[in-house]
């Protein structure tokens, strides 16, 4: 009986398909899978790869498996594989936190003023402090 033998490119073993749910709609279904496992310098093959990810529908989870899985080899939803090791080592971003909102529409209904297309909403206050004298007093 003979083992079967772990596909390999450029002397580094294929990794193991993602799950099948998602893989048939990849941008890269049907590549030739050297794109993806370009050998040490080679730019040009890299540029490829992360122009046909960039494409790709599945950018996000395919990025999301490769970090996951600590995937070592290659180039993963759109990320190689010195980006995916920085990305790994000083890990996730610190939580943004959520801005104050205050109402849009509510100011023009107590002035009776009813904009067309206004039904309701919310808009963050972006601008900054130099609209208003003190807290609250127009300029």
């Amino acid at each position: 009986m003979t083992t079967p033998r772990t596909p390999q490119v450029n002397n580094r073993a294929l990794p193991v398909r993602p799950a099948a749910g998602w893989s048939p709609a990849a941008a890269c279904r049907g590549a030739d899978v050297e794109t993806f496992f370009p050998p040490p310098g080679d730019l040009a093959t890299v540029r490829q790869a992360l122009m046909i990810c960039d494409g790709c529908p599945l950018l996000i989870p395919c990025r999301r498996y490769a970090l996951d899985h600590r995937e070592r080899y290659g180039i993963w939803g759109g990320l190689t594989e010195e980006t995916r090791e920085t990305l790994i080592r000083i890990g996730p971003p610190p939580a943004v936190p959520s801005l104050p909102q205050e109402p849009v529409a509510e100011p023009f209904a107590e002035r009776g003023v009813r904009p067309a297309g206004v039904v309701a909403g919310r808009a963050v206050n972006t601008e900054p402090a130099r609209l208003t004298g003190s807290a609250g007093s127009a300029v």
